[in-house]
């Protein structure tokens, strides 16, 4: 019993001593046309000069794919030597800019409608510009920004504006009014 303990802990040392981290020489990303690479390589927890970490790069991937801005990511380890290799990093970007057009009736049948657009990918940056403006009898309009990674990968910044105004029913037993906002 204390030679196969011994063997097995003689093996667990030497395994731990032999094993080589790999340095990272480079990070290079892919792959994307509208988002800045200043942007992704600040998101990301693996730097050149670190230690090879695979936990780090799928933590790493996870984030990425949680942007608005890209529908999916993966990386490859690129081995120069023994001792260093290079990240590629591939993502795959969103169409980012998506329109809003809405048609409809209410009370008295009053043509109503609401024109708007966001850029979930503004400046390049995983920020969402955009507003509507609407009309269903009154003048309603709304703009809103937001950068959720604006100070780090944690920290942002959301700021709205909205100038609502609409007709809302009210029912009450028999009867019903109308309610203005």
């Amino acid at each position: 019993m204390r030679i196969k303990f011994l063997i097995i802990l003689f093996i667990g040392f030497s395994s731990a001593l032999y094993t080589q981290n790999k340095i990272i020489s480079d990070v290079i990303i892919e792959g994307n046309q509208k988002t800045k690479i200043d942007f992704i390589t600040s998101l990301l927890l693996t730097k050149k000069g670190q230690q090879l970490d695979s936990v780090r790069l799928e933590k790493d991937m996870v984030q990425l794919k949680r942007l608005a801005a890209l529908s999916h990511a993966y990386y490859q380890v690129n081995s120069i030597n023994e001792s260093n290799c290079i990240i590629k990093v591939y993502v795959e970007e969103n169409f980012t800019v998506i329109p809003e057009v809405n048609f409809w009736t209410f009370t008295n049948n009053q043509f109503s409608y609401r024109l708007g657009v966001y850029d979930y990918n503004f400046l390049g940056r995983n920020i969402a510009f955009g507003g509507f403006y609407q009309f269903n009898g009154f003048d309603t309009y709304a703009i809103n920004f937001r950068a959720p990674n604006l100070f780090s990968n944690k920290w942002g910044l959301a700021i709205n504006h909205q100038n609502w105004k609409s007709e809302e029913p009210l029912f009450f037993n028999n009867s019903s009014a109308n309610y203005y906002l």
